[in-house]
């Protein structure tokens, strides 16, 4: 008894002891925590992406947080994280304003991309560029997504960084995808364990943009590899033609609501008709009316599923055209579906 009461003597005293400090201290505490709080939310958003947002037409987007940083931005995330923070099956279509990297790892399922639906099995990678809308639906909670931002091209040349884009990242061509060869499988784990690893790091070593960026490089160059592998052997050079072919892709993406001939294009980037015909064809492998037309059936095909609350007519306008019936004539001369019948048959599907 002696023993418990003396135990609770020293602690009646340690206890005002420790209550004195804190309130004798109190503001270097206060000001402490608050510091230790503005930098963790700093810290936990340099390199996270916000949560899905509807906009004004409907579709869902992720956006990458920079923080007004003109840095390249890269992040991870793995299945798992993602699922738990958005449990419901499918998760819903929508879009990132940044690329993205998709591993899927183990199980199956179904991964739709700009209405185009892709069944998964086993350990398949998906190269996404920003704008195109996707969706999934699986068991697989084992993957990784690698995010980035334009900046990240800065460790190409000029030429690779155009090649790499149209062949990997083009809107017009869709999504690459492919099952990762066993011969591929050693090279691919090493740098994504070697990106994990990086990552975890954090930024206290001062070098993770740049040895993230130097990762993802490698990782997208080993992708490459593989692509040239399986598809036509093309030497990467840095011609007029290739100027010419991004320059054209660059003014589609900005234009092709407002403009839509090549001879427009032609005299918006100060080209004859035939050189940018030649130069596209060349760079492209694709005639640039081809070029316009599927930028603009795309963005219309995502008008129809994600804008139920816009009519055909108001489509038609947000896209360019004098009136309804010259769209559902274009419309219906690319997908061999009218507009209305196209959104009829895709309604629910997102």
């Amino acid at each position: 008894m002696t023993q418990i009461v003396n135990f609770t003597i020293i602690l009646n005293v340690s206890t005002r002891g420790i209550s004195r400090l804190i309130l004798k201290n109190r503001k270097k505490i206060i000001i402490f925590v608050v510091l230790r709080y503005v930098k963790l939310i700093f810290m936990k958003s340099l390199h996270k992406y916000h949560p899905l947002v509807r906009n004004a037409k409907g579709l869902y987007t992720c956006q990458m947080a920079t923080n007004g940083l003109k840095e390249s931005v890269v992040d991870i995330a793995q299945f798992h994280d993602f699922l738990n923070e958005y449990p419901q099956p499918p998760v819903r279509c929508h879009t990132h304003d940044f690329y993205v990297i998709l591993v899927f790892q183990h199980g199956n399922g179904r991964h739709t991309v700009d209405m185009e639906e892709f069944e998964v099995e086993g350990k398949e990678v998906f190269l996404l560029a920003p704008g195109m809308a996707h969706s999934y639906e699986c068991a697989c909670r084992s993957g990784f997504g690698i995010f980035f931002s334009e900046e990240l091209f800065n460790y190409f040349t000029p030429s690779l960084k155009a090649y790499v884009k149209r062949e990997l990242f083009s809107l017009t061509k869709g999504p690459i995808h492919f099952k990762v060869p066993s011969n591929r499988k050693d090279k691919i784990e090493t740098l994504q364990n070697q990106l994990a690893e990086e990552y975890a790091k954090g930024r206290g070593d001062g070098y993770y943009l740049e040895s993230m960026g130097i990762l993802v490089s490698a990782l997208i160059l080993e992708i490459l590899r593989y692509c040239i592998m399986i598809g036509p052997k093309e030497t990467i050079t840095h011609t007029s033609a290739y100027n010419h072919y991004q320059l054209f892709t660059k003014s589609v993406e900005t234009n092709f609501k407002s403009l839509h001939s090549v001879k427009e294009y032609a005299s918006r980037l100060k080209l004859s008709l035939s050189t940018l015909n030649r130069s596209v064809i060349n760079a492209g492998h694709q005639k640039p009316l081809c070029i316009i037309n599927q930028r603009l059936i795309l963005e219309a095909k995502k008008m129809l599923c994600f804008s139920p609350q816009m009519s055909i007519k108001e489509i038609a306008a947000e896209l360019g055209f004098k009136d309804a019936s010259h769209f559902v004539r274009f419309f219906y001369r690319h997908t061999a579906l009218t507009p209305t019948a196209f959104r009829k048959k895709a309604f629910g599907a997102f």
